[in-house]
C-alpha cells in the first residue's frame, strides 16, 4: 500500500507537466512494463494520475454501443503490457469487477440494465465459477425478466443442466443409500450432496464434480467391498499416493462407476486426522437429520462447520467464490444471532474459531443480506482477531475469496490464493510430515515426466 501512494504521489507531481492539449482529440494508449509488484503499484498509480488530470481510461464497460470510434477529448482508448503491465492492462481494458458480480447475486435487479456485451463478460466468470445456473436460480425467484436473449439462452441451458444433475445426485443417494443397508451402514451426504438433498438455499442451480458420503470408520473395510462388488472402481493411483490415503487422509481414494461414470468420495471423518484436529465423528453420526425419508445429511450446524473447513483446509483457491456462496446461504439458514453466537461458540470448541470467524467477515463483507440478519457490528469477543490474524485477513483472505476469471485476477489475487495454498497444505499436515510429503512428490513427478506416469505403478 506504501509503494502505491508513493507511486500516485510521485506520479501526480511530474504528470502536471505535461501539455494536455497534445493529447486532446487523438487516439492515445497506454503502454505498461513488467516488474512485478513494485510495477503494478507504479501503474495502479499512473492510472489514478491520469484520471486526475482530466483522462478517460477506456473499456468495455464505458464504452457504449455505437460510441466505440467516437473518441472523448482525453481518452486512452487502448492498452499494452508485459507481465505486471499486461495484468493491470486486462483488468483497466475489461471494466469487470469482482464486486459487480457479488452484487448481481445480492441485487438481481441490476441484471436488468445489462447489455450483451456485459452479458458475455458476466457470462464467462460465472461459468468459471460454476455459479451460472445458480444466477439463472436467483434471477427466476425474484421474477427478473431479462430483456437480453443472449443471457436467456446460456442461463436457461445452465440452468437445465443443473436441474438434471440434481436428479442424478438424488436418484444416486437413494441407490447408494439402499446398497450400503445391507451391511447396516447408514451413508451420511456431505458438501453439495447435502446440500441438494437438504434442499438449502444454495442447492438451486448448485454443481458439483463428485458426491461425497461420510461413514463410521469401522465399516470402510466392508464399505469398500461393498462398493467394488456394485460397479464402483478406485481411482488408479501410484504406490506412494494410495498410502497417503490409507495413512494420513480423511478418506478412502476416490471411486468412479464403470455405466453412470459418478465419482464417490467415501469419507472417514471430516478433517485428516494428521492436522491434529480432532472431530468428535460419533457425535457427527448422531446428529445426522434424515431429509428425505431415505437419504441423511449432517446438521446444519455440522454442514456450515464442514463447509468452513472445507474452505480453509484446502489447497484449491481457483473457485472460491462457490465456496463464499455456500457459507453465506448456511450462515443465513441460522436463526438469529443468538444462533450465531452459539454457531461460533461451538466452532470454538472444536478448535476452528479463526477460521469460522474469517467466514463471518467474509460474509459480511461481501453481501448485505447478511448484514440485515445479523447486525453489521460483530465486534464481541467471539469475533475479535489478534493483529497477526486481522492483518493476514484484510491482505490474504479477503483478496483471495472472490469470483476467479483470468479476465479479473490481479497480481494480488493470485498472489492471495497461492498464500492461501500454501496456508491448506501446512494446516493439513505438519511440518515434519509436509516436507518429506512435497520432497517425494516433486521427484515423483520429476521421474514421471522423463519416464512416464506409471512408471511406480
Amino acid at each position: 500500500m506504501l509503494c502505491f501512494l508513493c507511486s500516485l504521489d510521485y506520479n501526480l507531481i511530474h504528470m502536471k507537466n505535461l501539455n494536455l492539449n497534445e493529447f486532446k482529440n487523438k487516439k492515445t494508449a497506454l503502454v505498461l512494463s513488467g516488474g512485478v509488484v513494485k510495477a503494478a503499484a507504479w501503474h495502479l498509480g499512473v492510472t489514478l494520475a491520469l484520471e486526475e488530470l482530466g483522462f478517460t481510461l477506456k473499456s468495455n464497460k464505458n464504452s457504449a454501443k455505437g460510441e466505440l470510434n467516437v473518441p472523448r477529448s482525453l481518452e486512452v482508448s487502448s492498452y499494452v503490457g508485459s507481465s505486471a503491465g499486461a495484468m493491470i492492462s486486462v483488468f483497466l481494458a475489461s471494466g469487470l469487477t469482482p464486486q459487480e458480480i457479488i452484487s448481481l447475486f445480492e441485487s438481481p435487479r441490476l441484471a436488468l440494465d445489462l447489455d450483451d456485451d456485459k452479458w458475455q463478460d458476466i457470462l464467462r466468470v460465472l461459468r468459471f465459477n460454476d455459479m451460472t445456473a445458480t444466477l439463472a436460480n436467483i434471477l427466476s425467484v425474484n421474477n427478473i425478466a431479462l430483456r437480453s436473449h443472449f443471457a436467456l439462452k446460456h442461463l436457461d441451458s445452465s440452468s437445465i443442466y443443473a436441474q438434471r444433475q440434481a436428479l442424478q445426485v438424488r436418484n444416486e443417494s437413494y441407490s447408494l443409500k439402499k446398497l450400503l443397508s445391507n451391511a447396516e451402514v447408514n451413508p451420511i451426504f456431505l458438501k453439495g450432496a447435502a446440500y441438494i438433498l437438504a434442499s438449502d438455499e444454495n442447492s438451486h442451480g448448485r454443481l458439483m464434480s463428485d458426491i461425497d458420503i461420510l461413514v463410521d470408520k469401522k465399516c470402510l473395510h466392508e464399505v469398500e467391498s461393498i462398493l467394488k462388488s456394485n460397479g464402483w472402481r478406485e481411482k488408479r493411483l501410484d504406490n506412494y499416493d494410495e498410502q497417503y490415503y490409507r495413512k494420513w487422509s480423511h478418506e478412502l481414494p476416490p471411486f468412479r462407476h464403470i455405466t453412470s461414470g459418478t465419482t464417490l468420495d467415501v469419507h472417514h471423518t471430516l478433517i485428516p486426522p494428521i492436522t491434529g484436529k480432532s472431530i468428535p465423528i460419533e457425535s457427527v453420526l448422531a446428529e445426522s437429520a434424515r431429509v428425505d425419508g431415505v437419504s441423511q445429511t449432517l446438521s446444519l450446524e455440522w454442514r456450515l462447520l464442514h463447509c468452513i473447513i472445507h474452505f480453509f483446509f484446502n489447497e484449491d483457491y481457483e473457485k472460491p467464490f462457490r465456496d463464499l456462496w455456500d457459507l453465506k446461504c448456511l450462515f443465513c439458514s441460522l436463526n438469529d444471532k443468538e444462533h450465531l453466537e452459539k454457531f461460533l461458540s461451538f466452532a470454538t470448541a472444536l478448535g476452528f474459531r479463526t477460521e469460522a470467524i474469517y467466514a463471518v467477515r467474509l460474509v459480511e463483507l461481501n453481501f448485505c443480506s447478511f448484514k440485515e440478519k445479523f447486525g453489521t457490528n460483530l465486534d464481541g469477543n467471539d469475533t475479535k482477531l489478534s493483529k497477526i490474524e486481522s492483518i493476514f485477513f484484510n491482505l490474504i483472505v479477503v483478496n483471495m475469496a472472490i469470483p476467479r476469471h483470468p479476465k479479473l485476477d490481479s497480481f494480488l489475487t493470485k498472489f492471495s490464493s497461492l498464500v492461501m495454498m500454501i496456508r491448506g497444505h501446512f494446516k493439513k499436515m505438519p511440518l515434519k510430515i509436509l516436507i518429506p510429503h512435497i520432497s517425494v512428490k516433486v521427484y515423483r513427478g520429476v521421474i514421471k515426466t522423463v519416464y512416464g506416469r506409471y512408471h511406480f505403478e
